[in-house]
């Protein structure tokens, strides 16, 4: 009984690890992108960086739209038929 609880305790601790070290790379990812935008603003004019954030909203949201099953299209799933 003793060694069954023991293998639980370390697996849970070993999830917890993990989670963990999920969650600072995912932070990492964030500062770095929040780091390119802050450079980006002091590098160019309001206007040209609003344009620079807009077009990689977009293209980001596009990638990941295409990397998650939608066509060019993002109104419908590539295995949904097409009429015509």
């Amino acid at each position: 009984m003793l060694i069954g609880f023991a293998k639980t305790l370390v697996s849970r601790i070993l999830t917890v690890r993990l989670c963990a070290v999920l969650a600072i790379g995912a932070l990492t990812c964030m500062a770095s992108a929040n780091g390119a935008m802050g450079l980006a603003l002091e590098m160019f004019d309001y206007r040209t960086w609003t344009v620079y954030v807009v077009v990689t909203i977009v293209l980001e949201a596009w990638i990941i739209g295409v990397k998650a099953g939608f066509g060019w299209c993002l109104c419908r799933l590539k295995s949904a038929p097409v009429a015509g």
